[in-house]
């Protein structure tokens, strides 16, 4: 039976890079969210209220503000909710979206998302793969909103191909990119290491797939990219739906 480790003791062990993280945040509520989410992930305090919003994610107000021309890469598609969110959100700050390149490999999913934005007037570019730093294949259990990339052997998984964000040449002049991918997101990231160095996109990057994630995916976007602001916001009540943003 695999025994999961104490992430009291994986924190304890880390403790100089949590505190490098704190002191790479943008101001004082992404360093207070980060201290309660890890109290919470490690059984010693609730997420507080005021330290969670349950209605903004990817697009907080006093983070994220959208210009004319937004190509949008939105890595775990899922069936469109962030798309959804997205043109909701270009319309109200008057912001146009020129492109958005949805990826997700699920057949279901992938299936209603085509559909949905099929003919629509914004483009919208259905990529059936996952996300990685290379193109290959990776085994993946579809499960809804929970689906995951798992390793081999995993019962009820199947293969399907991944890509890189640097290989897609829609993605090419990305200004925000969104990952939700079930802990794949540090391998995506190195994926789209040229595409961040050359255009700094906005970025809303899960971190809650792991504990090891809440450090080593701020570790990485800073040091592809000091001058980002980085900022953490918490948008449920439990330990899922943590979010990394980094703007210019």
């Amino acid at each position: 039976m695999k025994v999961r480790r104490n992430p009291g003791l994986f924190f304890e062990e880390n403790k100089s890079s949590v505190h490098k993280v704190l002191d790479m945040l943008a101001d004082k509520k992404s360093r207070e969210v980060y201290k309660n989410v890890i109290a919470f992930r490690t059984g010693k305090a609730p997420i507080r209220k005021g330290l969670y919003s349950l209605w903004d994610q990817y697009f907080c107000e006093d983070i994220i503000l959208l210009q004319d021309g937004e190509v949008f890469v939105d890595g775990g598609a899922y069936v469109g909710d962030t798309i959804d969110k997205l043109l909701a959100e270009a319309k109200r700050q008057n912001a146009g979206i020129r492109r958005i390149v949805a990826f997700e490999p699920g057949d279901h999913n992938y299936a209603l998302l085509r559909k949905r934005y099929a003919g629509g007037g914004t483009e919208v570019i259905t990529v059936k793969k996952g996300l990685a730093d290379e193109e290959k294949t990776l085994r993946f259990l579809n499960r809804g909103s929970s689906s995951a990339i798992v390793k081999e052997g995993s019962p009820g998984s199947i293969e399907i191909p991944v890509t890189a964000i640097d290989l897609v040449e829609e993605c090419r002049d990305a200004t925000f990119i969104k990952m939700d991918i079930e802990g794949a997101e540090l391998s995506a990231l190195y994926g789209a290491k040229e595409t961040i160095l050359r255009n700094h996109p906005k970025l809303g990057i899960c971190i809650y797939h792991s504990d090891a994630d809440m450090i080593r995916i701020a570790e990485y976007i800073h040091s592809l990219v000091p001058e980002y602001k980085l900022y953490i916001r918490h948008h449920t009540r439990r330990n899922h739906e943590t979010v990394l943003y980094a703007v210019m």
